[in-house]
Formats: structure tokens, C-alpha cells, sequence
């Protein structure tokens, strides 16, 4: 007989604590780990991971302008709000932040497997 899948889950939830993401950012989370990048549209993420590009963020003149647009990403409330504030970048500055993304999901990943482990 299986447990219940809630219970389970908050019980894992309880023990580990202090590596949760907010509820958005958890689906958000998941769904990138599926391959869904819910925040980009397909057409972005396609060009994105075709160029391959890997930036040197020192070196990078529109990171301020990058920074600007995750704070107000960071402050939006719901998914639509943060896809438009993405959606209204320049198509350098969109793909910067996949960039970031992917380095943020990654270093997320690690974290995680670490605290499970």
C-alpha cells in the first residue's frame, strides 16, 4: 500500500524546510526541469539554445539593464505580469537573461541534490 502522495510530499516538505521557493517559483522550477520554460516563449528558448552563447558577465554592459528587469520580474505576482515584463526586453537582454536562467537553474539543481543527499 502506497502513502498518500499530500502527505508524503508535505512531510518532505517539513524536513527540508529551509530550501523551498516560493509556490510561482517552485512550478517554475519544476516545469524548467521538464523542459517547459514557462517564462520565455518557445520561439526564444529555440533561438537561445541554438546560439549556445556563453557570456562572460563581467564583460557585459547590459547587465544593469538586466538587473532592472529581474527586480520588477522578482516583484510581479503571477506568471502573465512576469512573461510580459520579459516579452517587452530587447532580444539581447531576453536572451542574457536565459542565460542567467540556466546558470540559476543549474546552481538551484545542485543546491537541491546537495540538501537531499
Amino acid at each position: 500500500m502506497r502513502p498518500s502522495s499530500p502527505l508524503l510530499e508535505n512531510l518532505i516538505q517539513q524536513n527540508y524546510s529551509g530550501v523551498e521557493l516560493p509556490p510561482l517559483w517552485q512550478v517554475i522550477y519544476q516545469e524548467a526541469m521538464r523542459g517547459h520554460h514557462l517564462l520565455f516563449k518557445r520561439s526564444d528558448v529555440e533561438l537561445f539554445e541554438s546560439l549556445r552563447s556563453t557570456y562572460e558577465l563581467t564583460e557585459l554592459a547590459s547587465l544593469s539593464h538586466v538587473e532592472e528587469n529581474v527586480m520588477e520580474i522578482l516583484c510581479c505576482h503571477d506568471l502573465d505580469s512576469m512573461v510580459r515584463v520579459i516579452d517587452a526586453m530587447p532580444i539581447g537582454q531576453r536572451h542574457l537573461l536565459f542565460v542567467l536562467y540556466q546558470r540559476a537553474l543549474k546552481l538551484w539543481r545542485n543546491y537541491s541534490k546537495e540538501h537531499m543527499n
